[in-house]
């Protein structure tokens, strides 16, 4: 009689010790590098509707887990322990294929669901009192100023509202607030709130926010689509279409037309990490999620729809598996300091002199990522299960010279405004006065966000998630700088605010030059969409 290989190897397996088969499965599925996500299949099986992803060795080899299939003992014993074992790499996506795509995404996300949800939410002051006002004001106090000025005020006759930079705290708090206050305003009587809406939409001179009757206001306000999400077509289209429904449209201009008309801008569009780590989460059942216990997250390149707070997308999924670690590594050059306020990325080749590192965007581009990684225990991320590490890579020295003397420099700017103001040397501003920016979204003075001095205090005393890979140096003497400008009005504040020396920045080597840098952020001809720099996944 023949006797079965596998079932001999298995019954003399299965005679040493337990502690000793723990240590050699432990062995067996432990990968150099650990797991990457094969990024081509999780997008494209969200863009059919599906739910599936796929892990690779981090070479991009398969995994081998025959092992665990050659009987059932074995198999119960392993149960779980590589997802364990390996940490899961996700990286930032690009397809050229989807570059139009993204892009329409990035901008009606913004300027069609976001900015309607802000028109709406300056139109439904009398809606927003008693109970309502009073929900709001536990939830998020921070913006009770915000809320009793409504209160005193009228709508804006614009047809036109910008959100005041957020009114300087995290922008996916804000959007949260105005989601969550229209929710609440909008639920007593939603048919009379939407009609009432509709009826107060029109501005100045027959001008309309957007064409009344053929909006769902509703919708609009319960629309589950996140900045986090990876849009199917059908999520593009609904983000669209609040864009259409906004504007007036010709007759022959389509919510598809609209996208197509973004495919002229030659620009790199792409999904974070973040966004594909929870895509990936959510296709998993609930017992597969809870063997893992590492993510990394590299985005090592900028990314569409607000990139900063797309790790508030993983606190349900953390929440649900307290042993899972998160770490969030963000490219400083590639990433956090490329991103400009309102340029695309080919604008801005196109423009000689916008092509360069400017001080005056600096603390701005890094406070973006401190603050929202930093307000996520107060969003419900456990603690120790999430961390933040702004990487200098291969300068940290530059790195260390940008931080002391922008970075700390405006951090010292702000708290020496703010002591000013203390000490009776200038005006007090206005709860909305401080905190509103400039028409075109543009800093016009040094308070970035209002806890980002806190914010760096914290990870210089080690009591934050967010790290650095360099020194990034001291605060000035702000008591100094208070007695040295006391006869300054805001105006002059502000103008010495924008005195940065140097004003510019060059990068060093092995960095390339700053421009080019920006030029690896638009498609070239007769690239390919896999000349994409370092590790950026890619189709």
């Amino acid at each position: 009689m023949q006797t079965n290989p596998t079932v001999s190897l298995s019954n003399g397996f299965l005679r040493l010790p337990r502690e000793l088969r723990d240590v050699i499965y432990k062995m067996y599925v432990t990968v150099d590098g650990g797991y990457k996500c094969d990024s081509n299949i999780l997008v494209e099986s969200k863009l059919r509707g599906e739910a599936r992803g796929r892990l690779t060795q981090a070479n991009g080899e398969p995994i081998d887990l025959s092992l665990a299939y050659t009987c059932r003992i074995i198999a119960n014993e392993m149960r779980g322990l590589a997802l364990q074992t390996n940490n899961i790499t996700f990286s930032t996506f690009y397809s050229d294929g989807l570059r139009c795509h993204l892009n329409a995404f990035d901008f009606w996300k913004k300027d069609g669901l976001d900015q309607l949800r802000i028109e709406i939410f300056d139109l439904a002051r009398e809606f927003l009192t008693g109970p309502v006002c009073d929900q709001l004001a536990a939830a998020y106090p921070q913006f009770v100023p915000l809320l009793d000025h409504m209160r005193t005020t009228e709508a804006s006759s614009s047809t036109t509202i910008v959100d005041a930079a957020h009114y300087r705290e995290a922008p996916s708090v804000y959007k949260e607030f105005v989601k969550r206050a229209l929710q609440l305003a909008s639920s007593p009587n939603a048919k009379r709130f939407a009609e009432e809406m509709d009826r107060l939409c029109r501005g100045e001179k027959g001008a309309k926010r957007w064409q009344p009757g053929k909006l769902d206001i509703l919708r609009v306000i319960d629309c589950p689509i996140e900045a986090w999400d990876i849009p199917s077509q059908d999520d593009l289209l609904e983000v669209v279409s609040y864009g259409y429904f906004r504007f007036p449209a010709a007759d022959d201009e389509t919510p598809e037309a609209l996208i197509k008309s973004r495919e002229s801008d030659n620009s790199k569009y792409r999904l974070s990490a973040a966004s594909l780590a929870v895509q990936f989460l959510s296709a998993l059942p609930k017992n597969t999620r809870s063997f893992i216990r590492n993510i990394m997250l590299n985005e090592d390149r900028d990314s569409v729809a607000e990139s900063p707070c797309h790790a508030r997308g993983l606190i349900p999924y953390c929440q649900e598996n307290r042993l899972l670690r998160v770490e969030r590594r963000a490219d400083l050059w590639w990433n956090v300091l490329r991103k400009h306020p309102y340029l695309s990325p080919e604008q801005r080749i196109s423009r000689p002199q916008r092509m360069k590192l400017f001080s005056n965007q600096v603390t701005r581009n890094v406070a973006v990522w401190v603050v929202e990684a930093s307000i996520l225990s107060s969003a419900g991320m456990p603690p120790g299960s999430f961390s933040l590490v702004l990487d200098a890579g291969p300068a940290p020295q530059l790195a260390e010279a940008i931080f002391q003397q922008v970075v700390q420099r405006d951090i010292a700017w702000h708290l020496a405004c703010d002591e000013a103001v203390r000490r009776g040397y200038v005006p007090e501003l206005s709860w909305e006065d401080r905190r509103c920016d400039n028409d075109d979204g543009l800093l016009r003075d040094g308070r970035t966000f209002e806890n980002f001095p806190n914010d760096m205090e914290n990870v210089a005393s080690r009591r934050s998630v967010v790290r650095f890979t360099f020194d990034v140096g001291a605060l000035g003497d702000v008591g100094k700088l208070v007695e040295e400008s006391r006869d300054y009005d805001h105006d002059d504040w502000n103008e010495v605010w924008d005195s940065h020396d140097p004003k510019t920045w060059e990068t060093v080597s092995p960095l390339p030059q700053w421009k080019e840098i920006l030029m690896d952020n638009v498609v070239s001809r007769g690239e390919t969409t896999t000349g994409e720099r370092g590790s950026s996944t890619t189709v």
